[in-house]
């Protein structure tokens, strides 16, 4: 018969290695020194991990998620609007597409994007007189999060004056500057969150579970589906491999042997998981020049035109029929050697298992790739840059804006060499790159349906150009989730930066600038720090984002076209 393919040996290898260190059995008792022998790191570890207990420890205090579902379904309200970025904001988007919204309880709508059209249609499309107010920041100090408590707080004051406090609710850790003002704004209540979980694997804390109780749902069944699976990690096997640690060692196995584009298609039930997937992911592992790269929301195309760079991972929902024509399409990435891997969760409200699952395996892979899961050393790097611009601005300099070298067709793009027309600069920048490079769209723009097709079809276009593996990320959100990623990861990436022109410029309370020159300070900030690094990049602002965005692609398609022999 024919060889096995080279993945499976290593990924075997790799289960191997988590038995000889007992390492699910170590994670379950949060052993720090699993992870690392230095003393400093250690400590630094042993205050993440208290994401495996926190299941149990929510299952044990449900009342005062229980008054909140109470407080939320007695208000009249019609909308709950949660303000929060990364690990705050993605396991309550996920909650919200996953389950829609729930009869007799409000609407959940997350904000996680400075983008000033988006927090403009936002407000227009609420009544502050039905609308409750989640403010979610662990650290209590991200920038966004202040900046949107003030504008929608400020919103919820003009529609019921004093009692706006009344209707609103906060979630962070012990001490933060969060408890602080929210106490003195007369929040209806402050959620004190379990100090020892880092942001990216809270889903199953206070992060996730008080805007989960806000929206109506079973919070005890989505928390018991997740006790299950933590208790079963420290279990002889297979328990311990069914709740994460077989995915530990393939992913890793995978990334070993070069197939690190972890590539994630889910059923239509769980469409919104792997934007949960992604951010922990890239932040856990994304680190001293490697890292596992996830790639969300990519059509699953013609298998032939994937690079030996990729594994898939199926997301299945077993409360749904089978897709015959996906199915088909994994057997035939398998039969020419892809690592395939097909993940169930039996019915949505199983979701909970799949966190921690998630959890433990992104944790696991850290472990056998090298890297500690924990941290995000260069995160900072982008947040330096926007605060220096922001403060620049505040004493009335404009932000210093790099002047556009070409222009054409509506578009003005940076980061090119100069005396090059549009598609000899477009053509440069992507030039060399292919498996295993992968390109990265960071796009600060609203998410509205006509810009979500428009970038499908510029990812299309990048992907039949490089044969790379591509994924696309909204600013300012991406930098909570896979910014870690783009500064520390493997540095075969070409990144492509997209700004637009606004239509609206809200401005922020007691902040010397507005929405607009927020977003423009971190889309600079962050161009500045992959500049330092070195990295691949052109800058492309658009006018119209949608319209703009599709013309880009199709400068792509035609320069691809003119490069073939």
């Amino acid at each position: 018969g024919a060889a096995a393919p080279a993945f499976q040996s290593a990924v075997v290898a790799a289960a191997g290695e988590l038995r000889e260190r007992r390492a699910a059995e170590r994670l379950a008792r949060s052993d720090a020194g699993l992870f690392s022998a230095d003393p400093a790191v250690r400590r630094a570890i042993a205050e993440r991990l208290g994401w495996l207990d926190e299941p149990a420890r929510q299952l044990a205090a449900l009342e005062p998620l229980a008054a909140l579902r109470r407080f939320a379904g007695s208000g009249g309200f019609r909308h709950a609007v949660l303000v929060g970025m990364g690990g705050s904001s993605l396991c309550p988007f996920v909650l919200r597409e996953t389950f829609g919204p729930q009869p007799g309880f409000p609407d959940l709508v997350v904000v996680d994007s400075t983008d000033p059209d988006q927090v403009q249609a936002v407000a227009a499309a609420i009544d502050g007189s039905r609308t409750c107010l989640v403010v979610s920041s662990k650290s209590g100090t991200t920038t966004e999060t202040l900046a949107h408590l003030a504008f929608f707080h400020r919103l919820l004051v003009d529609a019921v004056g004093e009692a706006a406090g009344d209707r609103c609710l906060a979630v962070t850790d012990p001490g933060s500057p969060l408890e602080d003002r929210a106490r003195s704004l007369g929040f209806h209540a402050v959620v004190s969150a379990t100090p020892t979980i880092g942001g990216r694997y809270s889903a199953l804390s206070a992060f996730g579970m008080v805007p989960a109780a806000v929206m109506g749902l079973d919070v005890e069944r989505l928390l018991r589906a997740g006790a299950t699976r933590a208790a079963a990690v420290g279990a002889p096997s297979p328990g311990a491999e069914a709740a994460g640690v077989d995915l530990a060692a393939w992913l890793a196995g995978c990334a070993r042997v070069g197939r690190d584009k972890v590539t994630l298609v889910a059923d239509a039930g769980l469409a919104a998981f792997p934007a949960w997937i992604e951010q922990l992911l890239a932040e856990s592992t994304g680190k001293a020049g490697r890292g596992l790269v996830p790639v969300a929301d990519e059509p699953l195309g013609a298998p032939k035109t994937f690079g030996p760079d990729r594994c898939f991972v199926h997301l299945r929902l077993g409360s749904t029929p089978e897709d015959p024509q996906r199915r088909e399409r994994f057997g035939e990435l398998a039969a020419l050697g892809h690592p395939v891997a097909t993940l169930t969760c039996p019915t949505p409200a199983d979701l909970g298992a799949e966190f921690v699952r998630w959890e433990v395996a992104t944790a696991l892979a850290g472990l056998l790739l090298g890297i500690d899961p924990f941290d995000q050393p260069n995160v900072q790097e982008s947040k330096d840059n926007t605060a220096r611009l922001l403060a620049e601005v505040a004493t009335g300099r404009p932000l210093p804006e790099p002047p556009p070298e070409v222009v054409a067709d509506g578009l003005s793009l940076t980061g090119g060499v100069a005396g090059d027309d549009l598609a000899t600069a477009v053509r440069r920048w992507r030039e060399g790159v292919a498996p295993p490079w992968y390109v990265a769209v960071m796009a600060y723009v609203p998410m509205t349906a006509p810009v979500a097709a428009a970038l499908a079809d510029l990812r299309a276009a990048l992907g039949a150009a490089t044969g790379a593996a591509v994924t696309v990320g909204y600013g300012p959100r991406f930098l909570h989730s896979t910014g870690q990623l783009h500064k520390g990861g493997p540095e075969t990436v070409a990144f492509l930066q997209i700004t637009t022109d606004h239509r609206h410029a809200p401005t922020i309370p007691d902040r010397p600038y507005d929405f607009a020159t927020l977003q423009a300070a971190q889309a600079l900030g962050d161009l500045l720090a992959l500049r330092q690094r070195g990295r691949r990049l052109i800058r492309v602002h658009v006018a119209d984002p949608a319209e703009g965005i599709r013309r880009l692609a199709e400068v792509l398609a035609a320069a691809a076209a003119a490069a073939r022999p």
